[in-house]
């Protein structure tokens, strides 16, 4: 968020180079700690909010995801996971939510959708 900008008011955005300090940061901890993989998460519903997404470096210990989400139909959502999608460059997450989504996909059908999905979050 900019400043003097407001959390659920205005969208915000992230460039790769944030994305790609942070995940440095994160696959060092995995590294120097000696863990297994981690879960690192691009959250996106729009393409403008990841800057040069196309930028963005994979991690040795970490599991790249590109987590979509988008309100509304099974269509509104699917359209959405379709317009941001880089499944050449992320493994694949979709989210779905309870009560904001009409006729929420089932864990099956969600597992169906291309390019595949690898991770789905509820909320």
């Amino acid at each position: 968020m900019g400043q003097g900008q407001v959390p659920a008011q205005q969208i915000g955005h992230v460039g790769a180079a944030e994305i790609n300090h942070t995940s440095r940061v994160v696959a060092d901890v995995v590294r120097n700690n000696h863990l297994p993989q981690k879960i690192f998460m691009v959250h996106q519903f729009r393409r403008e909010m990841v800057v040069n997404i196309q930028d963005v470096r994979g991690r040795r210990g970490l599991a790249m995801v590109q987590h979509v989400d988008g309100f509304g139909t099974r269509s509104q959502k699917l359209a959405t996971y379709h317009r941001v999608a880089e499944p050449r460059q992320f493994r694949m997450g979709f989210k779905l939510f309870y009560d904001e989504d009409t006729r929420m996909f089932r864990p099956r059908e969600a597992l169906g959708i291309r390019p595949r999905i690898s991770f789905v979050s509820y909320q």
